[in-house]
């Protein structure tokens, strides 16, 4: 059973700060599912509780379970613990693999909005070449 990738990470990997912090979360569980010996994968960093939930989805997304370390009050200095669980794998469709998925299709966008303000913008220049300027 493929689980499908929050929205909310592919949305939160067009931004870079987000995009880099999951490409390395990403990286960081890969290299130690591979290496088949890790049965856990501790986060020590304290993370911000926009950026735990991403790592809450990427984990559903590996099929990993996880613990939520925090003390009562202490919302922000929360450091989470990756569970190998039977549903564990590395998707087909990596984290990297969407990135470029969504830089192909940004380019694809730009380069269509380009062709259309060319194609317009020639036709609503003519006019205006001839008016003088002052």
């Amino acid at each position: 059973a493929c689980t499908e990738l929050d929205g909310m990470v592919i949305l939160a990997m067009k931004s870079q700060k987000e995009r880099n912090f999951l490409l390395k979360l990403e990286s960081h569980i890969i290299n130690n599912l591979q290496s088949g010996t890790i049965e856990r994968i501790k986060l020590n960093t304290p993370l911000p509780p926009k950026l735990r939930k991403l790592v809450h989805m990427v984990s559903d997304y590996f099929g990993l379970g996880r613990i939520v370390d925090k003390e009562e009050g202490e919302e922000k200095k929360a450091t989470m613990t990756l569970l190998k669980t039977e549903k564990t794998r590395v998707p087909a469709r990596t984290l990297a693999v969407i990135c470029t998925e969504l830089d192909d299709e940004e380019r694809q966008s730009f380069q269509l909005q380009r062709k259309v303000a060319e194609t317009s913008g020639d036709a609503a220049q003519a006019p205006e070449a001839s008016k003088p300027s002052w």
